[in-house]
Parts: C-alpha cells; structure tokens; sequence
C-alpha cells in the first residue's frame, strides 16, 4: 500500500526529477530525497495512526490496557511502521534515480513488461482483450492482488458464516441450563465455611423432598430434576494427596448394572459395589492433566464424610476405571469418584444426596417463578440460585466481545485487501494515461470502448466465495470499487482534452 502511494507520487513526477537531474542533482541526492520525504510522511502519520488505533482498541477492550504494555506496542509500532515505509521506498526512490534527464520528458512507465520473441503480434482490440492484455502487464502484482482478494474473501465469509450460525440462546443453555430456566446449588463460600464441607450440609438437607414439593407447587413449574452428588475429602497416599474435596456420583441400580461397558481398566462387579468397600473412578486423562498422575486398579483411598452425627472415614479400592466417553456421555462429572446410592446412603443417617436443583418453567412465568424462588432462598443462606436470564445477559457480552474481535479483524484484512486492488487499478490508469491518449488519438478507442476496456481490467480482481448474503455484498463490493474508479477515472481524463493529454509527453 505504501509502495503503491510512492510509486504513484514518483511516477506523477518523473518529469520534475528529469529537470533536477539536469541541473546537476545526482542519483544519490535523488534517492536521498525521496526517502526524507517517506521520513515526514512517516513522522506526521504513524502518530496519529497509533492514537486513533490505541483509541478504538480501548473501547473495545477497556480492561486490557496496561501502561508499560501499551508503551512496549507502540514503540514496536513506530518500528515496524518506519522500516516497512523505508521498505516501500526504495523501488520508486531507484526509479526516480534511474531516468536519465533525457529520457525523463518523454518517460512512459513499462511496469516490468518484456518484450517477448515468437508470440502473436496481431490481436484483436477489443475492450475484452485489451483488458486481458493489461492483466498481463506486470503478473506479480496481479497475482499478489488477487491472493489478497481470496484471502480477504475467505477469512471474511469464515468469520461472517461463523456469526450467523452462532446461537446465543444455545451457547447461555449449555451445562444445567439445558433444558431449565433455573440452578440451585450450594454455595462455593458456604461449602468452604462449613467445618463438615458438603457433606455437612447435605445432613440438613435443605434441598430434601420438602423444598422440592414446595417448588413444585409454584404455579408454571413444568419439571424439577433432582441432581445427586455426595461431597467427599479424600486422601490418596500413593501420590501423595491429601484433604482434597470431591464428589461422589450415586448411581442407581439400573446405571450400575449397566457401567462395565464403559470399563477401561478394572472390573465393575455389582456385587463387589453394592458392599461399599469398592469405588470407580472417571476422567483420568483430566487427573493426569491437574495431578500429573492418574488413579489405578487397586489402590486404596481413604474418603472422609459427615455421616450425620460426626465426621466419618472409609477406605474404599479401587475396583475399576472408566473410559472417557462414560464422561462425555453423561455431560461430565463433578468428582472423580462413582459409586452406588444404596451404597453411599448405607453409610449416612440422612437420605438426601440432592446437590443441584433444575426447574423448568413455562416462558411466561419465568420471571413470576424467579421472584418466588429468590424469596424461598433468601431464609436459606447456603443455597444459591443463577437464572438463564441473567446467564443469557453474561453470555451475550463475552459473545460480542469475541464477535467484536473476529469482525474487526476480518473486515481489517478485507479491507486491506480492496484497498490493494484499488492502488492496483488506480496505478495502472494513471500510468497509462499518455498510452490511453494515444490510442484514442489514432482512433483505437473510443470513450465507449475506453470505459468497457478499464471495467474489464477491474473484473479480474472479482473473488466470489460463498453463495450467501455476506458473499453477495463482498462481490457486490469488488465490482463496485473497480467501476466507481474507473468513472472516476473517466471523468477526470473528460476535464482535459485529448491534445492536453499528449502534450502532457512533451513536457
């Protein structure tokens, strides 16, 4: 883009630089020239790029900006900014050089063509094949034109059909929000205060059958399902932890009748379960993740537990491990540990394993039903409740801000993109000028002819991706930018007449 801005500025100048040459500046003064030029051109812009850009990246993400950070960035900024403008400048700075004061008047820009031997020299001039022939000029920078267009294209329609599949009600009902309004749950800083943990808590069972009549009664209450999870402490000698809080899942008869397909190590023997001395284990790819080590057939862990009355110990084997589809399949685990419910309430005086509460509502109750439930809750302190309205709410923001951050960079590389299209097209019309002139001049092309020739020209850098909407404005974008030019284009040339133009050659 630099590149093309110099090259430009040099070409529309070549004359003056021809006039300089004669009074005596050299090649190096020349180059030397041009490139102070890069340098204020660097020094009045790049300031005010970094502000504008520091600017919008704060709004966007407020809470990411760091002063020594934001320092560190735009010093590497002006950096990478100066050497890419000083880059850009050297091809038209040892073109500019290069004219000689004699050949400076009458300089028409070649944009790298050769002369071939052994091709066909008689070709029809029609708009069509003058527009193919100009593709053709300079193929490096057509091809770079339009790799940059497909890419720009891609990564567009990647990020736009991305968007538009994203369901922001499917992303807030993930987890226990699947098919319920609203969780309760104990709260974390309950669990932490309470000397008993979980366990302690569950023996006053505050989530019992009781409270969950009593939601149910709730007039738009559709369903509420019962979560069971013991909490536990455990010990595992072997690899040296202790005291770490953890869940077991009960499992009903039918589920642990049925576990042994999901067996990766181990057995899962009914009766050896039922008798409580024995425990199962899941997930250990995640233990090997956190702990660096995983659970094995055999090893003993001790649980620590409120039975009721007081704080209780057991030392259970490990009778098997399971796969991780068993946690795949059943939406994850809160705890490492399964065992059969009879089993674990063998241990206990109380009968509630209840950990989570999930109530289905009818849409048009749902806030009814909020208000009645904040109320029940209020009088039970360890409970805590979360509501898909206000998780759709937080969900929603982190959606945007990643929308926000894919967007701005897919419409940042497509623009960039067109933009390189546009200096393509825009160099090529403007360097030709003196060349269209003459065509016209002998009656090759008229304004007819010439406008259909530029349009032609314009039509290559076209890259349709997908057949949706966004495609649609994206092409409708490229084949609007090249006509928009090029009656630009035409309309300037109309200005001077076709005797200026060619006298332009003999300045």
């Amino acid at each position: 883009m630099i590149y093309g801005v110099f090259y430009l500025s040099v070409i529309g100048r070549i004359h003056q630089f021809g006039q300089l040459r004669t009074i005596g500046m050299t090649k190096k003064q020349i180059k030397k020239f041009i490139s102070q030029e890069g340098g204020i051109l660097y020094l009045r812009s790049a300031p005010i790029g970094i502000m504008v850009g520091g600017i919008v990246g704060y709004f966007i993400i407020p809470d990411g900006f760091h002063i020594l950070n934001t320092l560190l960035i735009i010093a590497l900024v002006f950096i990478v900014v100066y050497l890419i403008t000083m880059l850009s400048m050297r091809k038209p700075a040892r073109l500019a050089a290069a004219v000689s004061p004699m050949e400076a008047p009458r300089y028409v820009p070649q944009d790298g063509m050769k002369k071939t031997e052994n091709k066909k020299r008689c070709r029809n001039l029609t708009p069509m094949g003058l527009g193919v022939m100009n593709f053709g000029r300079n193929r490096k920078k057509a091809v770079i034109t339009m790799f940059s267009l497909a890419l720009g294209g891609i990564l567009f329609m990647t990020a736009a059909t991305y968007m538009s599949s994203f369901e922001k009600e499917n992303y807030a009902r993930q987890g226990y929000f699947a098919d319920a309004e609203f969780h309760i749950g104990y709260s974390q800083s309950a669990i932490q205060l309470d000397e008993n943990g979980m366990s302690g808590m569950q023996a006053a069972m505050p989530m019992g059958d009781e409270m969950v009549r009593e939601i149910a009664a709730i007039d738009g209450v559709e369903k509420v399902t019962e979560i069971k999870s013991f909490g536990v402490r455990f010990d595992y000698q072997k690899n040296d932890e202790y005291g770490n809080d953890d869940m077991i899942y009960p499992l009903t008869e039918e589920e642990t009748k049925e576990i042994s397909k999901y067996l990766e190590k181990g057995s899962a023997d009914y009766d050896k379960l039922m008798s409580g001395d024995y425990i199962l284990t899941a997930g250990n790819g995640n233990a090997v993740e956190i702990y660096g080590w995983e659970f094995t057939t055999g090893d003993k862990i001790t649980l620590h537990y409120y039975d009721g009355s007081k704080m209780a110990e057991k030392e259970v084997t490990i009778l098997g491990v399971l796969n991780d589809q068993y946690v795949i399949d059943h939406n994850g685990l809160e705890g490492w540990f399964l065992m059969p419910e009879q089993a674990v309430l063998n241990w206990l005086s109380y009968d509630s394993l209840n950990a989570h509460l999930l109530v289905s509502t009818k849409a048009d109750k749902e806030t009814a039903i909020g208000e009645s439930l904040t109320e029940m809750l209020s009088k039970k302190t360890e409970l805590s409740l979360e509501t898909l309205a206000d998780r759709k709410i937080a969900y929603a923001q982190t959606a945007n801000q990643m929308f926000g951050a894919i967007s701005g960079l897919a419409i940042f590389i497509m623009m960039f993109s067109i933009l390189s299209m546009m200096n393509t097209l825009i160099t090529n019309i403007v360097t030709r000028k003196q060349e269209l002139a003459m065509l016209e001049s002998i009656g090759t092309l008229c304004g007819y002819v010439l406008s259909n020739m530029l349009y032609t020209m314009g039509a290559f850098y076209m890259a349709f991706r997908f057949p949706v909407s966004f495609a649609l404005a994206y092409a409708g974008v490229l084949i609007a930018v090249p006509l928009v030019i090029t009656f630009v284009s035409m309309k300037i040339f109309s200005k001077e007449t076709l005797v200026e133009r060619l006298r332009e050659m003999e300045c």
